[in-house]
């Protein structure tokens, strides 16, 4: 999750409600407690900060189906959160379009805002100013002085910052994987591993 106190905004990728019962449909059993625990963590830092924008970089929900699995209280505690923010965003990823069904807020394709740009995923064709996206999920394992750290991670390349995944069942994209090195080479960029609520920058 990304806070810039400058705009009073907070900014979260990948939260994926619902992913647990998507998967109980196809006798993949994750205890269902994914959402519940995503929504107390997420109200947590709204109520510390209080942010008056809240941009969700997609995939908010595991699928296009997924609010209408939330039960009842999971998703009036999901709107009374949205209420609480003067602007609550959600940008539309490759898992959730069309996810209004009774989830209030702002749905968008992509936002800019205080000369950044917001998406999903980074376009195609990318701008000329800076962008924050989401999307990979990336993770890295690191050790140090004998201690492995492992944990999601914020990645920064050029003008890019890659947001790790906030949900509690997402997992990771490994930043030293073949597919990862693609869009975010070595040689250009800058890594901060989130482990024990503390932020680590890597060398590369």
């Amino acid at each position: 999750m990304l806070w810039l106190p400058s705009l009073r905004l907070l900014c979260a990728a990948d939260i994926h409600f619902e992913k647990g019962s998507f998967f109980e449909r196809f006798s993949t059993f994750l205890p269902p407690y994914d959402t519940p625990t995503t929504l107390s963590r997420l109200a947590q830092i709204v109520d510390e900060l209080k942010p008056q924008y809240f941009i969700a970089l997609g995939d908010s929900f595991h699928d296009r189906n997924a609010a209408s699995r939330m039960v009842p209280q999971h998703k009036e505690c999901l709107n009374t959160l949205i209420g609480s923010v003067e602007h609550w965003i959600w940008i539309e990823g490759n898992h959730d379009p069309n996810i209004s069904l009774g989830i209030n807020g702002t749905y968008l394709p992509h936002y800019n805002m205080g000369g950044l740009a917001f998406h999903h995923m980074t376009p195609a064709q990318p701008g000329n100013g800076y962008e924050i996206s989401g999307h990979y999920h990336p993770k890295v394992s690191v050790t140090v002085k004998g201690h492995r750290m492992i944990g999601p991670c914020f990645v920064r390349t050029g003008q890019k910052l890659i947001l790790p995944a906030f949900g509690s069942y997402t997992g990771g994209l490994d930043i030293n994987s073949k597919e990862f090195l693609s869009i975010a080479p070595l040689t250009d960029r800058d890594v901060y591993l989130s482990y024990r609520e503390r932020v680590y920058r890597l060398s590369s």
